[in-house]
């Protein structure tokens, strides 16, 4: 019982035939950025004696229930290719990223260091993670992520903005409760034992849903496919939702126009404020609910009122222990193709 409840780690194959270590080494941190449902749905060309990187989404790993029009897909692109850049830089090395306007991406790379490496910035890149535990209702001081964009705003617990993505959020997790197909897809991408991950190397895990010990073994033992798209289990969520939203410091609303470029835009902004909050140990959990489904979409850009529309919520808080990424991520060589 107790070796069941024990954290997950993995330890994916980051060699790649005809590439070297580092940059083998700076292709894994790419893919700890984050995804939704953990479906890593990244497609990657390495050119690497010229030194590109050509990035697409990989259309055989859809979300077609809650990203029907692909808007969250793009987001993740551009986290994606955000943390890929970062990791180069943290190795000394320079990266220019060129996005293209059917949604995918060129990044080119020096192909030798030109500095040393910044193990404080490898060391963010590998903490770096989603966490849905409860947290801290102490207030998010704004000011301590000052630099941001201009398109990130902060809702403190306080304000109105706060109780709009909060009720939005309840209102839309309770529409996609009872939405079947929703909870189909939900349920394929939850993993119910550790080794389906192992197998896998994606998907939602015990540790993903913020189970301790005692709990992961419970839920592995009691949930399976089936049950998970029951009743039972989407009332659970409801419970769980309503816990996170009222349980955090603050909103993080990150706004963005509707087109693949600008979507990839807000992805890697994402990355960018995810980033400096996990420099000030502030937990991160993006909370989409609110923005895949239409009416609470609509509700909520009417509340906040934003130039733009908001493309990515975030709920961020303190905690006492940060936590750790866990590491679930597929092998390279099975989205990797080397080409020259």
């Amino acid at each position: 019982m107790l070796m069941l409840g024990s954290p997950l780690r993995l330890n994916p194959r980051t060699n790649l035939d005809g590439v070297d270590q580092e940059t083998s080494e700076i292709l894994y941190l790419g893919s700890l950025a984050p995804n939704s449902h953990n479906s890593q749905p990244w497609k990657v060309t390495l050119h690497e004696r010229s030194g590109i990187v050509d990035i697409q989404l990989d259309d055989a790993r859809p979300l077609l229930a809650s990203d029907p029009d692909r808007r969250e897909s793009y987001i993740t692109l551009g986290c994606y290719i955000q943390t890929l850049q970062e990791a180069f830089e943290a190795y000394g090395r320079n990266a220019d990223v060129e996005v293209h306007a059917d949604g995918s991406a060129t990044l080119t790379f020096e192909k030798w260091r030109t500095g040393g490496i910044d193990t404080a910035k490898v060391s963010i890149l590998k903490k770096r993670h989603t966490d849905k535990r409860i947290f801290s209702k102490e207030p998010i001081h704004c000011e301590c992520l000052q630099g941001l964009g201009e398109s990130t705003i902060c809702y403190p617990e306080s304000t109105e903005g706060y109780r709009a993505i909060a009720d939005a959020t309840l209102s839309a997790v309770a529409m996609q409760a009872d939405d079947l197909a929703f909870r189909e897809e939900l349920a394929q991408w939850m993993r119910y034992s550790d080794d389906e991950v192992r197998e896998t190397g994606d998907g939602i895990t015990a540790e993903m849903l913020g189970l301790g010990r005692i709990m992961k073994v419970l839920y592995y033992l009691t949930t399976n496919r089936e049950s998970a798209e029951g009743d039972a289990f989407a009332r659970q969520g409801i419970e769980t939702a309503e816990n996170q939203v009222r349980n955090c410091g603050a909103f993080l609303a990150i706004t963005g126009g509707d087109s693949p470029e600008e979507l990839i835009d807000v992805g890697r902004e994402t990355i960018r404020v995810w980033l400096a909050c996990t420099r000030l140990n502030i937990s991160v959990q993006p909370m989409s609910a609110a923005l895949e489904v239409n009416e609470t979409r609509a509700q909520l850009e009417s509340e906040l009122g934003r130039d733009l529309p908001v493309q990515m919520i975030l709920r961020i808080g303190y905690v006492k222990d940060y936590g750790e990424n866990m590491g679930v991520r597929r092998d390279l060589d099975e989205y990797i193709e080397i080409v020259g």
